[in-house]
């Protein structure tokens, strides 16, 4: 059963909106009898994993929250609300408290625990979410909506769960669809995450955007092949563009360059028909800090929690990791699959392969064109289909040192980025005549 408590984070230590002292006093007066916990740094450590200590450290209180509210609710049990949450009805609040864990629908599509979660103390699918957190950096995910982060967790716990957004029992679960949970209760959405954007967002009737929001709309449209390009832009418009709003689009040069980057590559992978990698995140795939992805990288979407990627990783254009072989389902039924797992400081050359059950060392270079279908130790430089050893990482720098010292060297007003000139590019290739070079 779930206790009579209700937990709130308030970290920053900033004042209270006009909005914000509404809710918490909608609290007060319809859960009378309920005790009501604020949670901020004086009786919680924000340093507890990195990804918290991060979030904190760049001041992004509702991300140090994301965490937080599954360890409190770990330990203690109770109903953990957004400070934007108003409750209109506590004696209906009180009727969910027999089951194990109550979730709610945001929309169609979303699980947001920020609506609402309540959960006993020791709660499996709580801890199973702390664990998303454990191994992925905050600055992969800045910025980011979190609403499906947890995702993959919650379709492995609960597997029945249709994501329709309507009221479901599973077991002992309880997951309220977004109709319900109107009625009881109303998420003004502020958008705290984002306060460094204006709020453009477009005024439309609840009811109206709900009705849009259906998705037997985007099942119709996606079980057309020709209509699924025009799926992904219904999807966008009633969901990215009405949440945003028009104007957040068309006034990007106002927000600051690294979340408009961020955005713009959302957008790429959306029309390009790739997965962008936050979104990989959310389905459970794990990196490390400073992961460089070029232009068309394919990641398994299908599998993407058995992928891990260390840090200082880049992947040159048109590297694949698979996480998964279909060629035995055709034959035997079954699809093959298994963990990919790459370690820190490892370059991947362009159009390389990386298949199913291969474990990458730390301090790696694959070449290009190579196909992985094997483990390769740590300090090793790989090529080759099947990728094979060619030496080992000291040697090869060794001998790239040497040849610098005879070779071309060119410092970084020799490259596109720097606005290389004319006289600078005949002088290049004058000089590379036969040899190779090396530019900074």
């Amino acid at each position: 059963m779930i206790p009579k408590i209700i937990h709130y984070c308030w970290f920053g230590g900033g004042s209270k909106s006009e909005i914000i002292e509404k809710c918490i006093a909608s609290w007060r007066k319809h859960c009378p009898n309920w005790e009501i916990i604020e949670w901020n740094e004086s009786n919680y450590d924000v340093n507890k994993i990195p990804f918290m200590k991060e979030a904190y450290e760049s001041k992004k209180w509702a991300f140090v929250s994301d965490y937080a509210r599954l360890d409190i609710l770990s330990q203690f049990g109770g109903i953990y609300l957004d400070t934007d949450v108003e409750i209109y009805d506590g004696e209906k609040l009180e009727q969910y408290l027999q089951y194990d864990n109550l979730l709610a629908f945001e929309n169609a599509r979303a699980i947001a625990s920020g609506l609402i979660y309540g959960t006993t103390k020791d709660s499996e699918l709580c801890k199973n979410m702390m664990v998303c957190y454990w191994k992925n950096s905050f600055s992969n995910l800045e910025q980011k909506v979190n609403t499906h982060m947890n995702k993959p967790v919650i379709c492995d716990y609960l597997p029945m769960l249709k994501w329709n957004g309507e009221t479901q029992i599973i077991g002992n679960n309880y997951i309220m669809g977004f109709l319900e949970y109107d009625k009881i209760m109303k998420h003004y959405g502020t958008r705290s995450w984002m306060e460094e954007l204006p709020n453009y967002s477009v005024r439309t009737p609840n009811w109206v955007i709900k009705k849009l929001r259906s998705p037997s709309i985007i099942n119709k449209l996606e079980a057309n092949i020709r209509l699924k390009t025009m799926a992904k832009v219904y999807e966008f418009i009633v969901y990215d563009l009405y949440d945003l709003g028009p104007l957040y689009f068309i006034k990007l040069k106002i927000c600051k360059r690294k979340i408009k980057m961020r955005l713009l590559n959302d957008l790429k992978y959306r029309f390009r028909g790739e997965v962008s990698t936050e979104q990989l995140i959310e389905q459970g795939m794990q990196v490390g800090k400073k992961f460089e992805r070029m232009n068309n990288v394919l990641i398994d979407d299908s599998h993407a929690w058995l992928i891990e990627i260390g840090e200082n990783v880049t992947l040159a254009p048109r590297v694949h990791i698979l996480a998964h072989d279909a060629s035995t389902k055709k034959f035997l039924g079954y699809t093959k699959i298994g963990r990919v797992i790459i370690g820190n400081n490892v370059f991947v050359g362009a159009e390389t392969v990386i298949l199913p059950g291969v474990r990458i060392g730390n301090n790696v270079i694959i070449g290009a064109n190579s196909t992985v279908t094997s483990d390769v130790p740590d300090n090793m430089v790989v090529v080759g289909s099947p990728a094979k050893i060619l030496c080992s990482l000291k040697e090869y720098l060794d001998k790239e040192r040497t040849r610098m010292e005879t070779n071309p060297v060119y410092d970084e007003a020799y490259t596109l980025r720097h606005n290389i000139s004319a006289e600078m590019r005949l002088q290049q290739k004058k000089e590379l005549d036969g040899k190779i070079g090396y530019v900074k």
